[in-house]
């Protein structure tokens, strides 16, 4: 058996985070879910040469592994280019300019807890993000999903206020357990049903620092693995 370690970059050593043990790889900073999303990355697609690839707040880790590969046509986006050092990052407004993405351009799109972000219409944001992909490309996301129902509310409604609401005091949306099939499942075709221990029953997911909470249930570390057929409008 392998010792644990990180599967981006081969750390073994993690840090404490936001009141989680052990979970944030203190190479590349990783934490469950970009651990889980590579693993999808590893299984479900070949990252080849050539392909095209839309990265929305580039995770220095994925960012890495993703330019590692000759030929990739890389292109990392934030509405705060500066906060990225690691990569050259271009600046992207979601609100106004999704809108603006070329139809089936990329190969993958990939955005993890960005979309609580977005003050604006988030179900047309992920559409444009979609149309965007190329009619064999690949859209994975995740997003922060908590017990009980979808809320939002896009007024200056302070920090403390946001926080309180939707658990950071940036965010202005939260997705719910409860109805997460009437949000996101009303956009795309999504299990019924999140399960990565049925899906992969004979992998071992402690050795990537993916605890067994986070495999199982539409949770705050669910990776939603989407063809552009998946899209239902």
């Amino acid at each position: 058996m392998l010792a644990m370690h990180c599967n981006i970059c081969g750390c073994s050593e993690f840090n404490n985070m936001n009141g989680r043990f052990n979970v944030k790889c203190r190479h590349c900073g990783s934490v469950e879910r970009t651990r889980i999303l590579k693993f999808l990355l590893d299984r479900e697609i070949s990252i080849v040469p050539g392909m095209s690839v839309l990265h929305l707040a580039p995770e220095i880790g994925l960012t890495r592994y993703l330019t590692s590969v000759p030929g990739i046509a890389y292109k990392a986006v934030d509405l705060i280019p500066e906060m990225y050092k690691h990569c050259n990052v271009e600046k992207m407004d979601l609100v106004q300019d999704a809108e603006k993405l070329p139809n089936c351009a990329f190969d993958l799109v990939i955005h993890s807890h960005v979309m609580e972000h977005i003050p604006g219409n988030v179900t047309t944001t992920l559409i444009h993000l979609h149309r965007s992909l190329k009619e064999d490309g690949w859209h994975l996301f995740s997003i922060p999903i908590y017990a009980g129902c979808y809320e939002e509310c896009l007024s200056d409604i302070g920090p403390e206020e946001r926080k309180r609401r939707f658990r950071q005091e940036d965010h202005v949306r939260r997705f719910g357990r409860e109805d997460i099939h009437l949000t996101i499942g009303k956009i795309f075709d999504i299990p019924l049903e999140y399960d990565l221990r049925k899906r992969y029953p004979y992998v071992d997911f402690s050795e990537f620092n993916i605890p067994e909470s986070t495999l199982t249930g539409f949770t705050s570390n669910t990776i939603f693995c989407l063809r552009k057929k998946d899209i239902k409008l």
